[in-house]
């Protein structure tokens, strides 16, 4: 019979108690977290991916990639509000990303917010005058039914 030492066995059910369903986040490291919420976002896992981006955007309220993608989960789980307060969050820390506006954007559509969607749009083309801004511009005008702003943008 093999006899373990009490030092291993601890470690072993320390080991275990970590595994177990119990387990609090937090034990594991935020960019395990991080990596972990991709996983399921790109496997289309919203819910999964939304608690893991959370946690990330607890630990690190500044962190403007979990920021956005918690926001996108949310967008797909029709959590409009919470998707809005992600992704203004997101842009205040990263305001020439493109996939925040374009996320924030649709927010803002989706809600039917349809002066606080041209507010924004308009800022972001005079702010950023991109190629991407002002289609993006040209494309919300299009599906509000607004076919001359949307000329005047391209």
């Amino acid at each position: 019979m093999t006899c373990f030492s009490p030092s291993f066995l601890a470690c072993t059910c320390v080991f275990l108690a970590m595994l177990s369903p119990g387990c609090t986040e937090y034990q594991r490291p935020t960019e395990m977290v991080m990596s972990s919420g991709v996983q399921y976002l790109a496997q289309g896992q919203h819910v999964l991916a939304a608690e893991e981006f959370q946690i990330v955007t607890e630990r690190w309220p500044g962190e403007w990639e979990a920021q956005l993608a918690l926001g996108q989960c949310y967008l797909e789980m029709d959590r409009l509000t919470d998707a809005r307060s992600s992704l203004t969050n997101a842009i205040a820390n990263r305001p020439v990303s493109e996939d925040i506006a374009d996320a924030l954007a649709e927010v803002y559509f989706r809600e039917g917010s349809t002066q606080h969607l041209f507010v924004f749009l308009r800022e972001r083309t005079t702010g950023y005058s991109s190629v991407h801004s002002w289609l993006r511009l040209a494309t919300y005008s299009i599906k509000c039914n607004d076919p001359d702003l949307a000329r005047s943008a391209v």
